[in-house]
This record gives structure tokens, sequence and C-alpha cells, in this order.
């Protein structure tokens, strides 16, 4: 089997080009061990040998970050194995969010850290977190004392080094703890030379070119997050104005139930609501993502199937009022997560497992079963033509059609007052 068909054929890890228009990627490429074997895999911005301006870093940084852990998510895209992710100073200063346990990823940094007091104190701390540290060998060496303490992984060129000198960079690493990169491997002649000179992980088009990886992708408005960062401003936030911003973006909402699902947040348990998401959260590490998020900016979405997700959710919402032991919340969540799963096109179990949902919301989503179940039945039914029916589910016609243009004129004011917050 080659390098390619290896990391192709890797457990765990899902790749998948929808080909959408509203698709989400990230560049991947796998770092390989010496016995051919995928260890990790290199993570960047989607526009792969795209030549980036200082002020532009951010945002690729940023993109990369929602994209591989809110969007894609970090164990589709790595499965088990760690995600080098370059990150800028923002990140690294605690301006913005690494929305990462140490196990998941790898810190790299650019050159500009070399000499940089103050930002070396920054990645100090993140090492004394636990989080593992990798530069070039030109930043490491220019970088002084802390920064040869703090590197666990230095990658070296290997297009720019005599065998002679590969050999000298490799041992000098070795003797200090450090893992070293042979990068830009293009054949097995390179291979050889570098394994010699004592490397230990290799990356280079002989075992894979970067790719593309993507999957279906909602964008959050920059107006619900923008909004939602005013909102916070104040020390003594209103729980209700941010709940009533997520109840009108149903992306936003996704990853706002993705993050409170996370390892970072420290709970992998069951959420019922949009509102626990955003307790489950923290204000702290919403405000970060929120900036992270508008800053990547990943584009538009289609309004009219937003607007079609919010109808079925506050469908959903307003007929549970009909329908004893039925939670209001979580059945506006099951309207919106099951119109989620039409709208990326992904599999309902899957989502399910990625926002944490309930036994009882689940076993609605996946088979429409349970008072809930049969509410989100009921509204599924009557978009599917049920209006000339006597009784859809557990609520009358009547009561399904009021319901239907309730939520209808809801979204469209909704929709109406986001123009306006656009136009202001």
């Amino acid at each position: 089997m080659s390098y390619e068909q290896r990391a192709a054929a890797d457990d765990g890890v899902t790749v998948r080009d929808t080909g959408a228009s509203d698709a989400v990627y990230v560049g991947r490429q796998p770092i390989h061990d010496a016995a051919g074997d995928v260890f990790g895999y290199e993570i960047s911005f989607r526009d792969l040998g795209a030549a980036l301006s200082p002020d532009d870093m951010e945002r690729a940084t940023s993109q990369v970050l929602v994209t591989t852990f809110l969007d894609l998510g970090i164990d589709r895209l790595v499965g088990d194995r760690p995600a080098f992710v370059q990150v800028t100073r923002p990140f690294l200063t605690g301006l913005l969010p690494i929305p990462a346990t140490p196990a998941q990823v790898v810190l790299e940094l650019g050159p500009e850290v070399a000499g940089d007091v103050p930002l070396l104190d920054a990645v100090s701390r993140f090492a004394a977190e636990g989080y593992r540290i990798a530069t070039d060998f030109a930043t490491y060496r220019a970088g002084g004392g802390e920064l040869l303490a703090l590197a666990g992984f230095v990658k070296v060129d290997v297009r720019t080094a005599s065998p002679g000198e590969l050999a000298t960079h490799a041992a000098l690493l070795r003797s200090r703890g450090v893992v070293p990169i042979a990068v830009n491997v293009d054949d097995e002649a390179v291979l050889a030379a570098a394994t010699r000179a004592g490397f230990a992980l290799f990356v280079g088009p002989l075992f894979a070119r970067p790719q593309l990886v993507g999957g279906p992708g909602l964008s959050a408005s920059r107006v619900s997050c923008v909004r939602m960062l005013g909102a916070m401003l104040a020390d003594e936030f209103d729980l209700d104005e941010l709940e009533d911003v997520l109840r009108t973006d149903p992306a936003l909402a996704y990853r706002v139930l993705r993050m409170a699902n996370s390892a970072g947040v420290g709970l992998r348990g069951h959420v019922t609501s949009v509102r626990q998401a955003l307790v489950l959260v923290g204000p702290d590490s919403l405000r970060g993502w929120l900036v992270v998020m508008a800053l990547a900016d990943m584009g538009a979405t289609d309004s009219d199937r937003l607007g079609w997700a919010l109808t079925r959710a506050r469908m959903c919402e307003l007929l549970a009022e009909h329908v004893p032991g039925v939670d209001a919340d979580q059945a506006f969540l099951a309207g919106l997560l099951s119109a989620l799963v039409e709208l990326l096109g992904t599999d309902v179990t899957e989502l399910v497992s990625h926002v944490g949902a309930t036994p009882e919301l689940a076993a609605a989503l996946i088979s429409g079963s349970g008072p809930i179940g049969q509410v989100l039945g009921a509204v599924v039914e009557y978009e599917a033509g049920g209006i000339g029916l006597e009784v859809i589910g557990p609520v009358d016609v009547v009561t399904a059609r009021r319901a239907y243009l309730a939520a209808m004129a809801w979204s469209l004011q909704l929709s109406t007052v986001a123009m306006g917050h656009i136009s202001a």
C-alpha cells in the first residue's frame, strides 16, 4: 500500500468533498513516521498555496480553527492524531481562544516569535498547560534559549541542507529532546538520506501532497455574531437576549451546540436546549469564539433556506404547547436540528453525536419516536402537504395551520429585523 493510500484509508478519518457551493474546506497533509504510518496532520488555510499578507493571517487562522473544530469536527478530520495548526500572535497572547485540548493540537509558531520576549512568555504558558509546540529550524535557532526549551517538534527543509547538515541538525535536535521533522521530502533518495540522518517524522510530496478536505457547512451570520458580542459587552449581560439571537441563526446555534459538546468544555453530556449550551460554553469562551467566527467570515448562506429552518423550529415550539410532556425548548431544538440535517446533507446520527442531544431528542431525530418525535413528525408531514388532512400526528390540522402561519410570520419578522441591522 502506498503512503497516499495509507493516509486515505486511515481509520477514524472521513474525507468528503461535497462539491456544494456552501461546502467548507481546509488543507490537510499527513505527517508520516519512519514506518510509513500517519503520525498527525498539518492543517492549513483552504486556499492551498495562496500567498497571504500578515493582515490576512489572522483571518486565515480563524477560518482554519472554525472549520476544523466547529464545522467539520476535529475527530472526523484527524481522528485521534494531533493536528498541527499555525497560530498567530492574537491566539498566543490570549486575545483569541485556542479551541482545543493539548491532546488534539500542536501549536506551530512562525518566525515572528523569535526574539519577542512577551510572545515567548505566552508560548511558555501554553507549554505549561501541556500544549506541544512546533516551529521551523531557522526560527528555532533564532528564538534563543527560551524557545529552545519550549519546542517539541522542529521542521527542517531537506531541500536547503546537505546530507551532512541534515545529520548535524537532527543530532542537535534529538540531544535536546526535540522531534526532528523532515519537510519537502519528494523522492525515495531524500527520504533515505533524512532517515540516515536521524529524522523521526516526514512530510512531503513523496507521501502525499496537501489536499482539500471538505464537508457541508453553514455560515454563521456576521450580524448575529456582532449582535451577540454587543449584548455581552456589559458585565451582567442578558442570557435571554443571547438566546433570542441564537434562535434566529441556525448555523450559529449549531456551532454553539458543538462548542458545548466539545472536549474543551469538559462535559460530554446531553444538551437539552440552546440556553443550556450557552451556559455550558460560558461567557469568556463564547466571546472569543464570536470574534473568531466574525473574523473568519466564511461567506453568506442562502437566507431562504435558513428562513425555512427557523419556520420549522418555531412551528415545533408552538405545537409543543398542545402535546402533554413536550418541552417547548426541546421541540424548537428538534425542529432546528432536523432542518440542519437536510441543509448540511449530513447523517442524523452523526449530527446528534456532535451536539450531545438527550436520548429523547436523539430518538425523535433518528426514528421519530417519543412525544418530541410526534411533534416533529407532525411538522414535517404538514410541510409535505398534510394541509388536506383532518389530523396531523398529535394535533388537528387547524392547530397545525395556525402554528405554521405564526411560525412563518415570526421567521419573516426576524429576517426584516436582520436586514435592518445590516443596513444600519
